[in-house]
């Protein structure tokens, strides 16, 4: 998902880009997590790798998982960018429709029929008009995930505690990126972050939907330069 943005920064930047517990090529968890478990996750790596501090990038449930991390261990966090995230627990209605596409996906495997009911989460109405191609194959991409993985990873982010309230609490320079075609989560969630953590910075970003990293590549890679470098001077 951030192969585009790591091509450019990694020029610059040392960019470490982690495949969560049922993601890409980590292997299927072995039984139900927390996202606090998945936040504990870059503390391992931190650890694993020898680095102190580093600034998070995340987008959606690793943004959400950069937050549970950044108030649990601020030390470790030298500044933050939060893409089309939320700070809040999952709406009920929201919870029990993606529960039910993640028990069929489990049970029968991402077909057809999920494939369109989780596009129009992912993908803004202008990129699935424009780049039908890039959203077929991300579809794709879903459709291989080992089941079990990713229905204990929905289950961990639709099971999700608030850490809205502790956000206040930061003391890190942070990004909130959010697109306005989001309906996953919606642009006043970013919002809301951004008018919690002191002195955190919001970019709207026009005709985009959840995964702005595919849909708006070269301007994220953008934003996330200016914040890094940002962070880089404060440190």
């Amino acid at each position: 998902m951030f192969s585009a943005q790591v091509a450019e920064l990694s020029r610059d930047f040392r960019c470490i880009n982690i495949d969560f517990r049922g993601h890409g090529e980590s292997a299927r968890p072995p039984r139900r997590f927390a996202m606090t478990d998945q936040a504990d996750d870059y503390r391992k790596v931190l650890d694993h790798l020898g680095i102190e501090r580093a600034a998070i990038v995340g987008l959606s449930m690793g943004a959400m998982a950069a937050m549970h991390f950044a108030v649990a261990h601020p030390g470790r966090v030298s500044g933050l960018v939060l893409m089309n995230t939320s700070a809040e627990p999952e709406p009920p209605a929201a919870r029990a429709k993606d529960m039910a596409l993640a028990v069929m996906a489990r049970l029968f495997g991402v077909g057809a029929f999920i494939k369109k009911q989780v596009a129009p989460l992912m993908f803004g109405e202008r990129f699935r008009a424009e780049r039908p191609e890039v959203v077929a194959a991300w579809m794709d991409r879903i459709a291989r995930l080992d089941r079990k993985g990713l229905y204990r990873a929905v289950t961990m982010v639709m099971s999700r505690p608030a850490v809205g309230p502790r956000l206040a609490e930061l003391r890190v320079p942070t990004l909130v990126v959010t697109g306005d075609q989001d309906v996953a989560t919606p642009p006043a969630l970013g919002q809301k972050i951004a008018e919690t953590i002191p002195g955190a910075e919001l970019r709207l970003l026009p005709r985009t939907g959840h995964l702005s990293a595919i849909e708006e590549a070269e301007v994220t890679t953008k934003l996330i330069r200016v914040a890094l470098e940002r962070i880089s001077a404060r440190s």
